[in-house]
């Protein structure tokens, strides 16, 4: 039964006088005034910040100071850059992608065209830093350091056999042959070397990199394959190396070089890391270096030897190729291959590239002959690796290139029907055109390989050997190739 006062206001037209039914609803409007306000104080301030991610940019794409790739570079805790991890990892080292980003993933995961006819992703060659001594990036800065992975992701340390020095040879074969093994197709590198391990002599894996402070960091973990290197080298007597990089950045370079406490640092990082890992010794794969820092890599490299050499390890450097000490690319001119010779047990001549704005081999043999001539004279013979290319390229225009494997190859020359040249030195080559565009590619394969390893062999059989870059995307027949030259049996 309603109340008789409250039914008389109201049909007085007045307003009802506050009573106790009306104390809960003053409550409730109280409570409202305090939390409407906070509530669109929140909506605005979730508002704003999703339609400034919404709209907003990713500078890896849009702006073409910024590498894409800058997801995966080494930073460090105290300045972290864009995409900061803790792994460490740094971008493929001659793939202008890096197949450890979800963008690379996803698209290695899209099916091959049945036909056969999907044509790669062409780039400048300033995006391809390896051995790249034309039109790199001499600008590049280095990525922060990120901290180092736990010793437990690098190979357990184990008895390796005792390094061959530099001028002795397996009996079996007239060259050493040493391979490096690429973190980034790890799979299929690792089935060549259960497979081929008994052909080699040297290894290069795992991967590091220096850091501004002179320290070392993993450049990508080695889990179970490390282990797996391990035991395979120590069965078959392979020297395990380790590669140390600069990631690409010659300012770099120069900063630990020319900062005694950096170059210090460096120094002994690189001999603990070989003592307390039980390597055979180190590679040094410093790239690009500037002219300017010819002489504080000479001493660089000198103090590091005799510091290896008391312990009985060995040092290898890797350097680009040249014809003359007058060459014209500055960072040719940049590595003093006389004094690098001393202080080193091998210097592993990358000959390849030979080709680059246009399309061409990458290591055609009258070039090589001129390489190894000049190496003769400024390097012993014995110290001398000459590296050739397991891979290609394919060019879809003036400095427009991708990298182009075997594989890669095979199922393009198939799909399109093509046929297959061959140029003065043996190597393989094709062209395919669509209308006004025009692809050209140049790759190795078994027959070419043959055609360069009978050369040396007959024409140069007092050099060390030859590494292979990289295992796991050779033409396959190209390991009976080598069963059959190296051992001298090839006709």
């Amino acid at each position: 039964m309603r109340n008789q006062y409250h039914l008389q206001r109201k049909e007085e037209g007045s307003n009802p006088q506050p009573g106790p039914a009306s104390a809960p609803q003053n409550k409730t409007r109280k409570r409202l005034r305090v939390w409407i306000p906070l509530l669109l104080l929140f909506l605005m301030i979730y508002g704003w910040s999703f339609w400034s991610m919404a709209i907003q940019p990713d500078p890896r794409r849009t702006d073409p100071t910024v590498d894409p790739r800058s997801e995966n570079q080494l930073t460090t805790p105290d300045t972290p850059g864009p995409g900061y991890k803790t792994d460490g990892r740094t971008p493929d080292w001659w793939n202008p992608t890096d197949p450890d980003s979800p963008g690379e993933k996803q698209k290695a995961k899209k099916p091959i065209p049945p036909d056969g006819k999907s044509l790669p992703e062409t780039h400048p060659g300033n995006r391809f830093p390896h051995n790249n001594w034309r039109n790199p990036d001499l600008t590049k800065e280095p990525s922060p350091s990120a901290p180092a992975l736990p010793l437990s992701d690098q190979p357990e340390p184990g008895d390796s056999p005792a390094p061959l020095s530099p001028d002795e040879q397996v009996p079996d074969r007239v060259m050493q042959f040493s391979v490096r093994f690429p973190y980034w197709q790890a799979e299929g590198a690792m089935k060549r070397l259960k497979t081929e391990a008994g052909r080699m002599d040297e290894i290069n894996y795992p991967w590091f990199d220096i850091r501004n402070d002179g320290s070392l960091g993993l450049r990508h973990p080695t889990g179970p394959a490390g282990k797996k290197i391990r035991t395979l080298a120590e069965e078959h007597g392979i020297r395990i190396l380790p590669v140390v990089g600069s990631q690409y950045s010659p300012t770099l370079l120069h900063r630990v070089m020319n900062h005694p406490d950096a170059r210090k640092r460096l120094i002994e990082s690189i001999v603990t890391l070989v003592e307390e890992q039980d390597y055979d010794g180190v590679e040094l794969q410093f790239q690009p270096l500037l002219e300017k820092d010819r002489e504080a890599f000479n001493r660089f490299a000198e103090d590091l030897s005799s510091l290896l050499h008391e312990n009985g390890r060995w040092l290898s450097i890797a350097v680009h190729p040249k014809t003359s000490a007058k060459s014209k690319h500055q960072l040719q001119r940049a590595q003093d291959w006389e004094r690098l010779g001393k202080a080193a047990d091998s210097v592993k001549i990358m000959a390849f590239h030979y080709s680059w704005e246009q399309p061409g081999p990458s290591a055609p043999l009258p070039w090589l002959e001129q390489i190894l001539t000049y190496a003769k004279s400024t390097l012993p013979p014995q110290k001398i690796h000459l590296c050739l290319p397991a891979h290609g390229y394919i060019w879809s225009g003036k400095n427009r290139l991708a990298p182009l494997t075997y594989r890669e190859a095979q199922r393009l020359i198939s799909g399109y029907g093509l046929k297959i040249n061959r140029d003065e030195s043996g190597e393989a080559w094709f062209r395919i055109r669509q209308g006004a565009h025009t692809w050209t590619g140049y790759y190795p394969d078994a027959a070419g390989y043959h055609t360069k390893l009978a050369y040396l062999i007959q024409n140069h059989p007092d050099i060390a050997g030859v590494t292979h870059w990289y295992l796991g995307v050779e033409d396959p027949k190209f390991w009976q190739v080598l069963r059959e030259v190296s051992s001298g049996h090839s006709n």
